[in-house]
């Protein structure tokens, strides 16, 4: 395979190598009869990325026979390549043009950069395997289909933290939702959450089939938007659920963009919700118990008024229980009386707690103010020197003793 690159698309290709860094340690290389593929996914098989040119981006491009393609596949390290593209804001102002050349079953893959001041750098560049990376995801079954400009959603991700690391994205009927994702269960409860609204009318499409909310990690959508902008494309957004993998495109004339995240199982949103909306409900019920404290001056004086009825109850049942009209009266005056006195003996009562707590606070005004805080220490540590003694040399033992006499 060989192929030859201007120097205007080389910059397209530094900036999508750039990229590629940024999600995985190694790159697969996959030429084709009329598009060749930069490929790659990290570590934990979460994030797959794959920028695939097509053959009006090459001015030059042979891919050779056709009955060695699986020989022309291979796999090298992402640091060997980033190091071909240094600079990306000075390729298009000094490359020329960029040289690919992948023989068959070789162990070295050559990049040939021509600057325009006639020098040339060879880079060759070793095969650590011949592998194929392969995937399986089809977008158009997707239930949600969004398509907007980069730069709407560059700014609004614009609006969150630079070290977020998962960013959850919600559907309505009219808006599209993008708030930081907060674990209550790991003990971050107290971090700043951001919510952005994007309206309806800020897409160009905008298929739901029903309102969901995906959570997905931001540093591989970073590096995917930041390539979208550069390069002024749209970008459509495919996925069905929570749990499901979500898929971004861009597509242009001369290349396709491919980045497929996977997304939190709603088990673990759920789960966060719950936290959520427990929390509320234990700090109201917190609040109603400390509401509910009554001082003790009321507490006597309900208990006075529980008294009283108390008496009244037991009067009303001796009465009914007894028949003799003159006991009944005799009770009934002895009844009234000692609900008088057990009035008075209240409001006595009642009356001592007042001045007793009057007394307190007079007692408590009459106590010596605290004393104030002391001057501010900033000019004696800057004039330090100014507050100490003069030296003075007889205070040293043997000031007296005269070792060298004075010379003539």
């Amino acid at each position: 395979m060989k192929c030859v690159i201007a120097g205007a698309n080389v910059k397209i290709l530094a900036k999508a190598i750039h990229a590629l860094t940024k999600i995985g340690d190694e790159m697969y290389i996959e030429p084709h009869e009329n598009t060749l593929s930069f490929r790659t996914v990290n570590m934990p098989n979460s994030a797959y990325a794959d920028f695939t040119f097509l053959r009006s981006y090459f001015s030059y491009y042979v891919y050779g026979d056709l009955q060695e393609s699986d020989a022309l596949k291979c796999k090298i390290s992402m640091r060997s390549a980033i190091a071909v593209f240094k600079s990306i804001n000075l390729i298009d102002k000094q490359v020329e043009s960029c040289h690919i050349n992948l023989e068959s079953d070789a162990s070295e893959i050559l990049f040939i950069l021509k600057y325009k001041n006639g020098i040339t750098k060879t880079h060759l560049l070793p095969i650590l395997d011949c592998e194929v990376l392969q995937t399986t995801y089809n977008k158009d079954s997707a239930s949600i289909k969004l398509s907007s400009q980069s730069q709407v959603l560059g700014d609004a991700m614009r609006n969150f933290h630079q070290n977020l690391v998962e960013i959850t994205l919600e559907v309505c009927a009219q808006k599209l939702l993008l708030r930081n994702y907060v674990d209550d269960t790991s003990g971050l409860s107290n971090t700043i959450r951001t919510q952005f609204a994007l309206g309806k009318g800020e897409f160009d499409r905008y298929d739901i089939g029903s309102e969901t909310s995906i959570t997905f990690c931001v540093k591989e959508f970073k590096s995917f938007l930041n390539f979208a902008e550069s390069v002024v494309t749209p970008i459509s957004i495919y996925f069905e659920e929570a749990g499901r993998p979500v898929i971004f495109t861009l597509k242009n004339q001369s290349f396709e963009v491919n980045l497929v995240l996977s997304t939190l199982c709603s088990d673990l949103d759920s789960q966060a919700e719950t936290v959520l909306t427990n929390k509320p409900q234990e700090t109201s019920m917190r609040g109603r118990a400390k509401n509910k404290r009554v001082p003790k001056r009321n507490n006597n004086i309900s208990s006075n008024k529980i008294q009283d009825k108390s008496i009244k109850s037991t009067l009303g049942n001796d009465i009914h229980k007894k028949s003799h009209p003159h006991l009944m009266e005799e009770q009934i005056k002895q009844a009234s009386t000692s609900t008088e006195v057990a009035k008075r003996k209240s409001n006595s009562n009642d009356a001592n707690k007042e001045e007793n707590l009057d007394d307190q606070s007079d007692l408590f005004e009459d106590k010596i103010p605290n004393s104030p805080s002391p001057p501010n220490k900033k000019a004696r540590l800057i004039f330090q020197k100014c507050f100490q003694k003069t030296f003075d040399p007889k205070t040293l033992p043997g000031y007296d003793i005269i070792l060298v006499e004075d010379s003539d």
